[in-house]
């Protein structure tokens, strides 16, 4: 449990890349950035992932960056402090 570079030793980009991959990062809370890297993906002479960077429960400050967030069920106060941010 935890952030994945808490619990997974590995460079995710680095292996993809061992494997003679084209790594593309993106911020996974940015529709515009995923959208841009994936169609980077598509027009790509070889084989490519896209990992997506994100923040568990982003952008709800009750749960973000937190295990419960996987689990979280909202009451209508969190829900209008999200709206609030957005």
């Amino acid at each position: 449990f935890g952030p994945t570079r808490n619990t997974n030793p590995f460079d995710l980009g680095a292996q993809w890349k061992s494997f003679g991959w084209k790594v593309l990062r993106a911020d996974g809370h940015d529709p515009k950035a995923l959208q841009r890297a994936l169609r980077e993906a598509a027009r790509a002479k070889r084989p490519t992932v896209v990992i997506a960077d994100t923040v568990t429960g982003k952008g709800v400050p009750k749960i973000e960056h937190t295990l419960g967030a996987h689990y979280f069920i909202s009451d209508e106060e969190t829900l209008v402090e999200a709206k609030k941010k957005i």
